[in-house]
């Protein structure tokens, strides 16, 4: 995050200050901010932090809880499955580099199936803890 206010600050007083902008600090942005968007929402992943609008979900029985619960968890790791299936059928495509700084652009997708691949596994982690604590002795159900 450092790296990234710092890279902005500098193309900003190079560009209004010095009349000369540099070319690089937009493309070192915009790498860092999908590295770290990407990072940021594995750590809320993690953390049980991502923002839920549960408000019908609370006015439903306990059971329809359950199982909603259940099916977005499935969901969720269906969805970083497709990601990081998709990053894989994407990275070989994309042969080009950044401009300035010669990044090949497949690293932006780097960040996609890494960040997918570490979600679906807390995910996972998370499921089997609910199912543990929701149905106690049943394993067979999860």
């Amino acid at each position: 995050m450092i790296v990234l206010v710092a890279s902005i600050t500098m193309g900003i007083v190079a560009r209004y200050v010095f009349k000369s902008p540099f070319v690089w600090t937009e493309e070192l942005s915009t790498f860092l901010f999908i590295w770290l968007s990407f990072m940021g929402a594995t750590a809320a992943s993690y953390d049980k932090r991502h923002v839920a609008v549960d408000y019908l979900f609370n006015k439903m029985p306990k059971g329809a809880q359950n199982i909603v619960k259940l099916v977005t968890f499935v969901l969720i790791m269906l969805f970083m499955v497709l990601l990081v299936i998709s990053a894989f059928i994407l990275m070989p495509h994309v042969p080009y580099k950044s401009v300035a700084l010669k990044i090949p652009r497949s690293l932006y997708y780097v960040a996609i199936c890494l960040a997918s691949a570490e979600m679906f596994f807390i995910y996972l982690e998370q499921m089997i803890e609910y199912c543990r604590e929701t149905f106690g002795k049943k394993k067979e159900v999860c």
